[in-house]
């Protein structure tokens, strides 16, 4: 392998690592919350891996991008910025369900504006 796909993958990984911490604390928490409430069912989780699922294979298609050959680096260019963007998507969106479960367990006491306590009764 060059050392440009090598970099390429180191960052990916580094990437899909951080991604995954932030989605096993969302469920970790997810989980804790609906213990909490009494509305713990099983078929949320494969819920919750169907929300996310579809989610990681788009980023990581976009990210893929880059390994096109040298003379469609146009598109590779915008593919990484498609990449990048879909990642903080996904990423800020677990971080915002995992401050609402904090808030849902009463470990975050104050209120952030645009985030909302989980709430698993209702679902």
């Amino acid at each position: 392998m060059t050392p440009e796909i090598t970099a390429f993958i180191h960052a990916l990984v580094i990437k899909g690592a951080w991604l995954l911490l932030v989605i096993v604390l969302d469920l970790v928490l997810g989980v804790t919350v609906a213990l909490k409430q009494h509305a713990f069912k099983w078929t949320k989780l494969s819920d919750f891996l169907a929300n996310y699922g579809p989610k990681v294979i788009a980023w990581l298609g976009l990210e893929l991008l880059g390994l096109l050959p040298p003379d469609l680096r146009v598109i590779a260019g915008i593919g990484d910025a498609l990449g990048t963007g879909a990642y903080a998507i996904i990423l800020l969106s677990a971080v915002a369900s995992i401050l609402g479960h904090i808030q849902a367990i009463g470990v975050l006491p104050i209120s952030i504006p645009g985030i909302l306590p989980t709430d698993k009764a209702k679902q």
